[in-house]
């Protein structure tokens, strides 16, 4: 992977990429060989306000990459490739989401979240991990929908929910433990 410089903050962690913003607030994809410039996160910012999601931003980005310069191998048609790869991304976490929305359990919310899109099972030495945090839409949000109320939060990234059958799950950054039920402490 190309180095980070400084001013670039993360945004997402893709298969062989990474996605920032860099000091001149422009979503920037780094791959191994290249740094490529998507898009300025004003525009970003403006499409989602318009209506349009995160997938969708994505996806209309992979194809005026491939448009630009479609040449087999060539810099911007390995970002639209990782670009493409992110609306299938964008889209289990859609499913996982939609799942969560009608989670009655803890043990509903591990098996929902289990397919993480990253189809790497070492991601997370967590039961189960979300990695739609940077997405439209938020797991306490869904789990709220199902029932679920939040017993305690730091942060965003950070909090208890309990279910509505009693069972309870906690949210850090992504990874996600069941509670237990007889004691209330959160198991690895």
């Amino acid at each position: 992977m190309k180095p980070l410089r400084d001013g670039d903050r993360p945004v997402q962690t893709l298969r062989d990429a990474i996605l920032v913003i860099d000091a001149a607030s422009c979503i920037v994809l780094i791959t191994p060989e290249r740094r490529i410039t998507v898009t300025s996160v004003d525009e970003w910012r403006e499409q989602l306000a318009s209506g349009r999601t995160s997938a969708q931003i994505y996806r209309d980005e992979a194809e005026n990459l491939r448009r630009d310069e479609n040449q087999a191998g060539s810099p911007r048609d390995k970002g639209a490739e990782i670009m493409a790869d992110l609306t299938g991304f964008w889209a289990t976490i859609k499913t996982q989401l939609g799942e969560c929305e009608h989670a009655g359990s803890a043990d509903d919310v591990i098996l929902a979240t289990e397919r993480n899109p990253y189809d790497d099972p070492t991601i997370t030495g967590a039961p189960a991990f979300f990695a739609g945090s940077g997405g439209d839409d938020s797991l306490m949000e869904a789990l709220r929908t199902a029932g679920w109320t939040v017993t305690w939060a730091e942060a965003p990234y950070h909090y208890k929910m309990q279910a509505p059958d009693g069972s309870a799950i906690t949210y850090v950054e992504g990874d996600i433990f069941p509670t237990c039920k007889n004691c209330g402490c959160d198991h690895s």
